[in-house]
């Protein structure tokens, strides 16, 4: 792994990104989307229950 953290160094890397996808009932919907699917996920649940 020392590696990796060597590589991280040379191209000052501080964190990962990552999103979450988290429901109006604190649970979690959907991890690591991007793009046109996160924009679609947000939509659907943003979407008013019937």
């Amino acid at each position: 792994m020392a590696g990796a953290h060597r590589a991280a160094a040379a191209f000052r890397v501080s964190a990962i990104p990552a999103t979450f996808l988290i429901g109006p009932d604190d649970k979690l919907v959907a991890t690591g989307l991007r793009g046109e699917g996160l924009v679609e996920a947000v939509r659907q649940h943003l979407k008013p229950a019937n």
